[in-house]
């Protein structure tokens, strides 16, 4: 790296990839509570640097914004879009800029870009992406995007907006509601992102055979777009067929190495298929690399960690950075506080979930989990207080009576409320709660039923062993 500096860089490129290694270990510093203000000291100064040599080098703004984002300096953080060089952009760099904005909560200008990318190449497919990665960092956006479609009835750039959404999992069947709506109307030629976002919509439901009869048509007609092979390399993945996913994937990213998706989610999908989870590290932190500033990458790269490759350290310094870039995002400190948990780290589990609780006092999750914290960690007084308080807000919730039970028995050594608490959960259980809530209520209920019987049929004096009872988070 000192050699490079040393060497003529004309247009920034070298600068930039310095910058962002230079970042790279100031967030290693954070995530150990290594850091000091010396350290943002000299890296503004660096940044300084770079931007007064390269002021029309748009990769080094990125990785400023991002650094001043990370430090909190909302001020330079909104300089840097304001300079944000716009001459000759493609649709995908206004995406980028999109994204900022909405990084910055002014999505009124993130919406005024991206309609600006719309209009250059509506074929552009981050444009859709965009909006979803905004929505799941702030979900105000999807009654944005509601409102705007409503006010905008004749742009359909808002309702492919909501479909992008909808499709990916939120509300499949409004999806399918919006394109066919959409399919109704008189398209131009060539525009092949319904269509696209159709195939996204069949791939959820799992409806492989007619989403290969419209993967099909584009392949024979659209074979040198990106988005096309993505999605077929998506496909071919459901469908279990290892080589036909990289045969596609290898193609899309050939075509375009800058869309995201292939990176955080595409790459290492097939690599966990292929029993090569370690093989994804490199994909996961090229995304982090291109773009700094999005908590979603910090976000995949720690979900990565800690299902696919069992690292709950690494999965924790990334839920912690992702935090930074989005400070309102309570299911992420949940996430995080659970991540605590599962290291046995008490404390630090606590004091997320009260974060959570203080900007969300009325959800009964953050309350049963932290009742079940505290008795993990033997403080019954503030632990029966959230159980209470969870109860208090769904008296009828399963998975909160059971955990009361759990406590009466564990805790206070009460068979007949602990009982009555959790007959009421198993009595409740229905066919759609998932496998491990219908087996755990389950061997609770005889675990307590068989007790009470001991109990009542024991002697004086007799020692009746409590066995274990799983309380859930």
């Amino acid at each position: 790296m000192k050699i490079s500096m040393e060497k003529e860089d004309k247009n920034g490129e070298a600068h930039s990839i310095l910058l962002n290694n230079e970042f790279l270990n100031l967030k290693e510093k954070f995530v150990e509570n290594r850091i000091n203000e010396d350290d943002y000291t000299k890296i503004y100064q660096h940044v300084k640097e770079a931007l007064d040599m390269y002021p029309e080098n748009n990769e080094i703004k990125r990785i400023a914004f991002a650094i001043y984002l990370f430090h909190g300096d909302g001020t330079n953080a909104k300089k840097i879009l304001d300079s944000y060089a716009t001459k000759n952009f493609t649709a995908s760099e206004l995406c980028d800029k999109a994204m900022m904005y909405f990084q910055m909560n002014d999505s009124k200008a993130a919406y005024s870009t991206l309609i600006k990318a719309y209009e250059l190449d509506k074929n552009e497919m981050k444009i859709y992406d965009s909006t979803y990665e905004a929505y799941m960092s702030n979900k105000n956006i999807l009654n944005e995007l509601i409102d705007l479609a409503n006010e905008n009835d004749s742009e359909l750039f808002y309702k492919l907006a909501l479909t992008k959404i909808y499709v990916s999992n939120v509300d499949l069947n409004k999806g399918e509601e919006l394109l066919n709506e959409i399919g109704s109307t008189k398209l131009e030629n060539n525009f092949i992102i319904p269509q696209l976002l159709m195939v996204e919509l069949l791939n959820n439901k799992n409806q492989l055979d007619k989403e290969w009869d419209i993967i099909s048509d584009l392949l024979n007609n659209h074979s040198d777009d990106y988005k096309v092979n993505y999605l077929t390399s998506c496909y071919w993945l459901s469908k279990n067929d290892i080589e036909k996913a990289i045969k596609y994937f290898k193609i899309a990213i050939k075509q375009n190495k800058n869309y995201l998706p292939l990176y955080t989610k595409l790459a290492p999908d097939i690599l966990e298929m292929k029993g090569e989870p370690n093989k994804a590290i490199p994909y996961l932190h090229y995304a982090l690399y291109y773009s700094p500033y999005n908590s979603l990458t910090y976000v995949s790269n720690g979900y990565y960690n800690l299902y696919s490759m069992n690292n709950s350290v690494n999965a924790l310094k990334h839920f912690k950075i992702a935090q930074i870039f989005n400070e309102d995002d309570l299911e992420l400190k949940y996430q995080t506080a659970l991540v605590y948990l599962s290291n046995h780290n008490y404390n630090e589990a606590i004091e997320m979930l009260n974060k959570c609780i203080k900007k969300d006092s009325k959800n009964i999750k953050y309350h049963r989990t932290l009742g079940t914290t505290y008795v993990i960690a033997k403080m019954q007084d503030e632990a029966i207080k959230e159980i209470n308080i969870a109860y208090e807000l769904d008296k009828t919730n399963i998975l909160t009576l059971n955990n009361l039970g759990c406590y009466y028995i564990t805790v206070e050594g009460n068979i007949e409320k602990s009982f009555e608490n959790i007959e009421k959960s198993f009595k409740s259980l229905k066919e759609e709660h998932d496998e491990y809530t219908i087996k755990t209520i389950t061997e609770n209920y005889n675990k307590i039923t068989d007790l009470k019987k001991k109990y009542e049929k024991g002697k004086e004096n007799e020692v009746i062993e409590i066995p274990d009872f799983v309380m859930f988070y």
